[in-house]
């Protein structure tokens, strides 16, 4: 059976590990191109998913947490925030 030596990474919660490695950077380059961060706050961070709920399909669809990187389930008619992506290819 293996020891872990270092348990700072085990008391690190989901959303510090999440956040640090993920939103920060992710933060930083939409920072650098002029765009607005995305919002960390607990009652703000949560965004629509276009992923519809399997076997719900025409009544629910997910809600994804910025701050955390956790779903829920959401009715379809409830209105949430979105964030759009687009790719811009170089010619």
């Amino acid at each position: 059976m293996y020891k872990i030596k270092n348990t700072r990474l085990i008391s690190e919660s989901r959303i510090s590990i999440y956040t640090k490695y993920f939103i920060v950077p992710v933060n930083e380059c939409i920072s650098e191109v002029g765009g607005t961060q995305i919002n960390l706050n607990p009652g703000e961070c949560w965004l629509w998913s276009s992923t519809e709920v399997e076997g719900q399909k025409e009544n629910k669809t997910w809600l994804y947490s910025m701050q955390s990187g956790t779903i829920q389930e959401t009715p379809k008619d409830q209105a949430h925030k979105f964030r759009p992506i687009i790719s811009i290819n170089n010619i």
